[in-house]
């Protein structure tokens, strides 16, 4: 694989954000390229054996700041419409922060990147420019320990929302490890095997939505510390799925917060 690096200095320089994002949309480009609208992301796709699912709709998304040493992920540049409908802008010239390549190899023309046997000391960036725009994501490799996966949805309507954190504790309720829930898919979080509760933070839930999520027929205040949904399984190396938590809209009645040990 050729790389191709940037600097930590030169991608901090342009005002990058920890989740990844984009910098603005932008105008048609030439030779007919797509346009890059507004909500335009570099997302990471799990790409099993080495290469991406050909049938988008098999798209396993990855939170980049999630990955466990040893995986393979292939980097996109997405943009979503209105409608929230997904189009993978075609893209070269990707680059990484970890100039030495210690921690993975970057395919320059591809984006798939190959996680090495070591995690990650600090966060670095991977990022590709695009009709005159640059977009970035950060990304950190982590021991490889429980893959916890999920969704966030609305309660009433089912539908994913884009956003969401999710936040694992431990039995002594301290922080474990946090998942930010992709744009489309499920979340996948790496958390160690003692991680026990659950609880979504509260910022990271649009004022559309009440204080308030289900998950296993109880419900919990959001941002509650005291208030956090048990995982109702006991955690192994490898994928636990442990299903839907349900944020409940304002459209819909305020639920008796069962799941609170008050």
């Amino acid at each position: 694989m050729k790389r191709v690096t940037w600097s930590a200095a030169a991608l901090l320089a342009v005002g990058i954000a920890g989740c990844g994002g984009d910098n603005g949309s932008s105008a048609p480009g030439g030779g007919g390229l797509p346009v890059a609208s507004a909500q335009t992301f570099v997302e990471a796709v799990i790409a099993p054996g080495g290469t991406a699912p050909s049938d988008p709709s098999t798209y396993i998304y990855q939170d980049a700041l999630n990955m466990e040493v040893g995986q393979t992920v292939q980097f996109q540049l997405a943009s979503y419409d209105a409608t929230g409908k997904r189009t993978v802008l075609p893209t070269s010239g990707w680059r990484t922060s970890d100039a030495l390549n210690v921690y993975g190899s970057l395919a320059e023309n591809s984006g798939l990147f190959s996680g090495g046997p070591a995690t990650t000391p600090s966060t670095y960036f991977v990022g590709v420019r695009y009709d005159d725009k640059d977009y970035y994501s950060a990304y950190q490799l982590k021991v490889r320990q429980a893959t916890v996966t999920g969704r966030v949805v609305n309660s009433v309507t089912g539908s994913e929302i884009r956003g969401v954190i999710v936040e694992f504790y431990d039995a002594t309720e301290t922080l474990v490890g946090r998942v930010a829930q992709p744009f489309k898919g499920t979340f996948r979080a790496s958390v160690p095997l003692n991680a026990r509760k659950m609880q979504i933070l509260s910022e990271s839930v649009t004022s559309t939505y009440r204080r308030a999520f289900t998950f296993g027929g109880k419900a919990y205040r959001v941002g509650d510390p005291a208030c956090t949904a048990t995982i109702p399984l006991t955690l192994v190396t490898g994928v636990n799925a442990i299903g839907d938590l349900q944020v409940v809209p304002k459209t819909a009645a305020e639920p008796a917060l069962d799941g609170c040990d008050f």
